[in-house]
């Protein structure tokens, strides 16, 4: 098995992104790289358009079109990247939510207060557990790479 330093010694960072290694063509692992990218595909509650929810994958399916020089940071590759996999349920999830938050803010858009509409309420409650359990996901999986 290679070692880090021995990766490093393999990688041309000026050749083309290998689409079968991480993010940016890099051929790190989780615990080899000093960032470790968490991608949360969520936009349950934006307010102007869907979309969001695929900028993890489309971050990654572009990065290995990044020129890896940075002027001011010398290598910096070498410290080594990784974007860990998207998570399908968290995006299912989202892609739930959005759907109930569309309607809250449909109705709120209409005129309707949630103080008075038992449906608005049951809908708040649910996008604010989603976000919760969001939260409490995030910051473990954050918390195990830091």
């Amino acid at each position: 098995m290679k070692t880090k330093a021995d990766k490093i010694a393999a990688f041309n960072p000026n050749d083309i992104g290998d689409v079968n290694a991480n993010i940016f063509g890099l051929p790190f692992t989780a615990d080899e790289a000093d960032l470790v990218i968490l991608p949360v595909p969520w936009e349950v509650t934006v307010s102007y358009s869907a979309g969001t929810a695929n900028g993890p994958e489309a971050i990654f399916d572009a990065s290995f079109q990044v020129d890896l020089f940075d002027s001011y940071v010398e290598d910096a590759w070498k410290k080594g990247m990784f974007m860990l996999p998207v998570n399908n349920k968290i995006k299912t999830t989202s892609n739930k939510l959005r759907k109930r938050a569309k309607q809250y803010i449909d109705l709120y858009a209409s005129g309707k207060n949630p103080d008075k509409n038992a449906n608005m309420r049951k809908i708040r409650d649910e996008v604010n557990a989603g976000s919760v359990a969001l939260n409490a996901w995030v910051k473990k999986h954050a918390l195990k790479h830091i």
